[in-house]
């Protein structure tokens, strides 16, 4: 292989691990959001969070 070729699997690989973290990432944004906010639920003010 010449060194042309390998560059070029390292940019595709380095361009589908980039987009693998980038979806990664908003996956476990949406599962780590607070589950009130998406439904609207109104936070009670007389309960204290600890």
């Amino acid at each position: 292989m010449s060194s042309s070729t390998i560059l070029g699997f390292a940019f595709v690989v380095f361009a589908l691990m980039l987009t693998g973290l980038a979806l990664t990432a908003r996956e476990f944004l949406k599962v780590s959001e607070d589950p009130s906010n998406r439904k609207g639920i109104a936070k009670d003010s007389s309960i204290d969070e600890a």
